[in-house]
C-alpha cells in the first residue's frame, strides 16, 4: 500500500478515530510541486486524526516552505510530538528576527496545548520551536533538542523535568545554565552526549541538579582504567547529586563482565 493510499484511508472518519499513534518517514521528492502536494495530503490526514496521542515524523522531504501539515493537526489531546528533519527549511514553527520565536499564524494555540514531550531534531544551527507565548506547550515537561537558542527559551519558560541535548558545544553551556535557572521546573532526568558536558554544567551550578534522579550516558569503556575514572572524575560529579538513583553506562558485548565489576565497585562508593 503506497503512502498516498494510507493517508487517504486515514481520512475516513471511523478509521481515523481509532488511530492514536502515527510514525511517518517522509522520503525526499525531487519535484517541488509533488512535495507540496504530499504536504497537503498529509495535512488532511492529520486533520482527521482527532484522537492522535503520539506523532513521530522523520522528514527527508524538505524543499523551501515545508511542514505546513503541522498547521492541520486535528488532534484534541496530542501528548507526544517528535520531529526529525534533515533540512528544517522554513518550518511552520519558525524563527524570526531579534531571537523572538513564534508559531506560524496558521497554527492554532490549542494544537500543542496538551503536548507533554517534545523532540525536535534538526541539522545543527536550524531554528527550533521555542515560543515565548505561554499558550503554546504549557504542559511541556520533557524536551529533547540540539542545543539551539530557541529551545533554550522553551527550557527557561516551561516546567521541564526531563532533558536530552545532542551536539551541545562548550560555548552553549553558559546559555544553558541561564535557561535552567529561569525554568519553573527542576530536572529529574538529564542526558547529554558527552560526559565532559556533564562535568562542566553540574560543577558550575550543582544547585540546579539536586533533584536529578537519572544521568545518562557515561562513556565507560572509552577509559582504559575505569576504577581510576570513577575515583578521579565520576565520583566528584556523583557526590553533587544526592537523589541520583540510576545512570546509563556504555558497554560492548566484549566487556560485559568488566563493566559489571566496575558497577559493583561504583555502588560500594555511592
Amino acid at each position: 500500500m503506497s503512502g498516498y493510499t494510507i493517508l487517504k484511508v486515514l481520512q475516513e472518519p471511523y478509521k481515523a478515530s481509532i488511530v492514536t499513534s502515527l510514525s511517518a518517514h517522509l522520503l525526499y521528492i525531487d519535484d517541488p510541486s509533488k512535495a507540496s502536494h504530499f504536504d497537503r495530503v498529509l495535512g488532511r490526514a492529520l486533520h482527521s486524526l482527532v484522537n492522535l496521542d503520539n506523532l513521530e515524523v522523520r522528514c527527508q522531504l524538505c524543499w523551501e516552505n515545508r511542514h505546513h501539515y503541522l498547521a492541520r493537526l486535528g488532534a484534541r489531546r496530542l501528548r507526544h510530538l517528535s520531529i526529525n528533519c534533515v533540512e528544517n527549511a522554513n518550518l511552520v514553527i519558525n524563527c524570526v528576527e531579534n531571537a523572538n520565536f513564534v508559531l506560524g499564524s496558521t497554527v492554532r494555540q490549542e494544537t500543542f496545548s496538551s503536548v507533554e514531550t517534545l523532540k525536535w531534531s534538526t541539522s545543527f544551527g536550524s531554528p527550533l520551536a521555542g515560543p515565548t507565548n505561554p499558550a503554546y506547550f504549557p504542559k511541556l515537561n520533557a524536551l529533547e533538542y540540539n542545543g539551539n537558542i530557541a529551545s533554550n527559551i522553551l527550557l527557561a519558560t516551561r516546567s521541564i523535568r526531563r532533558l536530552q541535548i545532542d551536539n551541545i558545544r562548550p560555548c552553549h553551556h553558559p546559555r544553558l545554565l541561564v535557561s535552567l535557572r529561569s525554568s519553573p521546573g527542576r530536572l529529574t532526568h538529564l542526558i547529554l552526549k558527552y560526559f565532559d558536558n556533564y562535568q562542566v554544567v553540574i560543577k558550575e551550578a550543582p544547585d540546579l541538579f539536586v533533584q536529578l534522579q537519572h544521568l545518562g550516558s557515561i562513556p565507560w569503556l572509552s577509559h582504559t582504567d575505569p576504577a581510576t575514572f570513577v575515583n578521579s572524575t565520576l565520583s566528584a560529579v556523583l557526590k553533587l547529586l544526592p537523589n541520583l538513583t540510576s545512570l546509563d553506562v556504555d558497554a560492548g558485548f566484549d566487556r560485559e563482565r568488566e563493566t559489571y565489576n566496575d558497577l559493583v565497585y561504583l555502588s560500594k562508593l555511592h
